[in-house]
């Protein structure tokens, strides 16, 4: 038994015996429980920080949650005892190209990120480095203090070609139609000449390339309920509830489909017109995508350029709820919002985007694992490294949404989209949270949800028992599902050209600050526009703008950092005379001393955490040069002060 609580199961694995308390909590988090927190953003592939205390004898425990365990049988519909999943080196071999390809993609996206917390070394450990199929799952993380992986010039930090270095025995035993390909990106890495983004960009060229022959069947049903204790239903979705469809890739290459989940907001008036015209918005401004008129537009967009048309619609969503709130003067938590879940079938890829507390998870044979991260207080507050997640769940106005449509302007908007390129059969859930409170998902998967990737249930009556038994456990409020099954019929092998490795000469020097979006989303400038190419039209009933917001975004920023030059030449004059005037002014500074050290400061009100959903200002506080949505984090050098417990064993995984 650990810490009189914790009950040893198997090896360095444990039972909370008292699931009914909050985990142990530090009072300042530091070490190595600090890159869990600032990593969250990866919750398919980082384990969660469940506990974190030190024993009796003052040895540091971190004990985790979500690890890289196989936590339902293969062969059965039962929980069995966990199993660790197999390393990547392991399952390599064996694996179709197209799988290969993913595993590698999924790790140059979040090289740079753990660069930045001092952890990629976990991404060089081929035991850490463990696979649920398709997906990279991590086993714990481990510090890159004293990595023995070390760069050409010995100081010990892993760069690429210590990732390069890492991949070389995987290239040998690739599959024959990627083979050429990965060692020619190899060689480019050890030479310098790609950084992180170009491997990624490279990486996801190549499995565009090698995914055009794979063979993909959907199965998708969607349903709404109001649920047994609501007066109307603010929940709405696409299709209309009680659809169930039966699709091949071949036929979502031509004309790709949606799959829309949006939750009205509680205690906000028109959540049910915010929801419905929210998806009105998006299927309208997607319409040249998905129709199979333009097919040969759509189908010539690269992966990227989806991304952003899937952004594009959100904002423009946004932009039609926002109006009405404007126009019917409705200020702050009296403005209609919705959150929204969504996911776009082309081919065989699968969209995922998401803004507020709507979820989309994925269910394979092995695990259920939430996909999207809530846009909440209490997952900002552990991203930001001040809490864990259970510790906030607890704290008054932690279910509070940080974003949602119709709350404020596009610009403060941060919505999130990836891309899932299948290479074997899963599902896909998106719910409201209707479903997904108490954690109603996690408690059913393994009956309910795994046999559908199993095929032994219809996608329609899984739909159908998932609201029964929200409406039965839950019942608080309105539910949505829609469900999406993949069955993969045939993997390609198609040949991966091996001058696709090669790549220009980066665009940035080295020593250049580069502003980066958030890892998951697709925030990057394109010469024109995709929502301007593909010509969507407006679904309000006024005359089109001249440009909508989203459009006139390049222009924008020229003509603000015209604007910003012209502010910073002025700021400047004017600095230099305040410091003339307090030089040659005496009697000027005793206004501008600070206050006594012994003055209490001036006190601050908190306001109550209220309805779901935090006020948005209008407009930005100050005008810093930053991606929108970016967050800045300010925290203490890791190497001001020597850190003790950065190689700290971590004894425990709790799942």
């Amino acid at each position: 038994m650990l810490n009189n609580r914790y009950l040893l199961k198997h090896d360095r694995i444990f039972l909370d015996t008292k699931p009914g308390l909050v985990p142990e909590a530090p009072v300042d988090i530091s070490g190595m429980a600090l890159p869990y927190l600032y990593l969250s953003v990866y919750p398919l592939h980082v384990p969660r920080l469940y506990a974190a205390f030190e024993t009796s004898k003052g040895d540091p425990v971190l004990l985790l949650e979500s690890s890289a365990f196989s936590m339902a049988d293969s062969t059965t519909a039962n929980v069995s005892t966990p199993m660790l999943l197999p390393t990547l080196a392991t399952a390599w071999t064996n694996a179709p190209p197209l799988r290969q390809l993913s595993w590698l993609w999924q790790i140059a996206q979040m090289w740079e990120s753990f660069q930045d917390e001092g952890v990629a070394a976990t991404l060089l450990n081929d035991h850490l480095v463990r696979v649920d199929g398709s997906v990279v799952r991590l086993l714990e993380l481990t510090a890159d203090l004293g990595c023995l992986a070390l760069d050409q010039d010995g100081s010990g930090a892993p760069t690429l070609v210590s990732l390069a270095h890492t991949w070389q025995p995987l290239v040998t035993t690739a599959h024959l139609s990627v083979r050429a390909f990965l060692a020619e990106l190899c060689d480019c890495l050890e030479q310098g000449q790609l950084n992180a983004q170009q491997l990624c960009d490279q990486l996801a060229l190549a499995i565009t390339i090698c995914a055009e022959e794979q063979s993909v069947a959907y199965d998708l049903a969607v349903y709404t309920d109001q649920g047994p204790t609501r007066k109307r239903n603010e929940d709405a979705c696409f299709p209309e509830s009680g659809t169930s469809l039966t699709l091949k890739s071949d036929q979502t290459t031509a004309a790709p489909q949606l799959l829309i989940v949006c939750d009205g907001i509680g205690g906000h008036q028109g959540g049910d017109i915010a929801s419905k015209l929210a998806i009105a918005t998006i299927k309208v401004q997607l319409a040249p995508i998905m129709s199979s008129a333009l097919s040969s537009d759509s189908t010539d967009l690269s992966s990227i350029e989806i991304m952003l048309a899937i952004e594009q619609a959100i904002c423009a969503a946004n932009d039609e709820i926002s109006a009405q709130n404007d126009q019917a003067h409705r200020q702050a938590r009296n403005r209609m919002g919705t959150t929204l879940v969504l996911a776009l079938i082309r081919g065989a890829e699968v969209y995922i985007a998401h803004l507020g507390d709507s979820r989309a998870y994925r269910i394979s044979q092995h695990s259920c694992q939430q996909v999207t991260l809530d846009d909440d207080v209490a997952s900002r507050q552990v991203r930001l490294g001040g809490s864990l997640y259970r510790e906030m769940l607890i704290q008054p106005g932690a279910g509070s949404l940080v974003q949602a449509l119709g709350m404020g302007p596009s610009k403060m908007l941060r919505p999130t989209v990836q891309r899932f390129v299948l290479d074997e059969s899963c599902v896909f859930l998106l719910c409201s949270d209707g479903l997904s409170d108490s954690d109603r998902v996690e408690q059913f998967w393994v009956s309910v949800l795994k046999p559908l990737v199993d095929g032994g249930k219809k996608v329609d009556e899984v739909a159908q028992q998932l609201v029964s038994l929200a409406n039965e456990y839950n019942g608080h409020d309105n539910v949505t599902v829609g469900l999406l099954a993949a069955r993969v019929l045939h993997n390609s092998e198609r040949m991966v050209p091996t001058t696709l490795a090669t790549q220009p000469k980066a665009a940035h020097a080295p020593g250049e600050t580069v502003a980066l979006p958030h890892p998951h989303s697709s925030q990057m400038q394109l010469e024109q526009p995709i929502t301007k190419r593909l010509e969507p039209r407006s679904v309000s009933s006024q005359p089109p703008a001249e440009s909508s917001p989203v459009e006139g975004a390049a222009l924008n920023r020229k003509t603000s950092q015209v604007i910003l030059q012209k502010v910073g030449l002025i700021v400047l004059l004017l600095g230099v005379l305040a410091a003339l005037a307090y030089t040659l002014l005496p009697g000027l500074r005793r206004y501008l001393l600070p206050a006594s050290p012994d003055e209490p400061p001036a006190e601050t009100s908190n306001a109550d955490a209220g309805p779901s959903i935090l006020p948005v200002p209008e407009s930005p506080i100050a005008s810093i040069d930053f991606v929108v949505g970016d967050y800045l984090r300010i925290r203490q050098s890791r190497f001001a002060e020597p850190i003790t417990d950065l190689q700290s064993e971590q004894i425990g995984s709790c799942n």
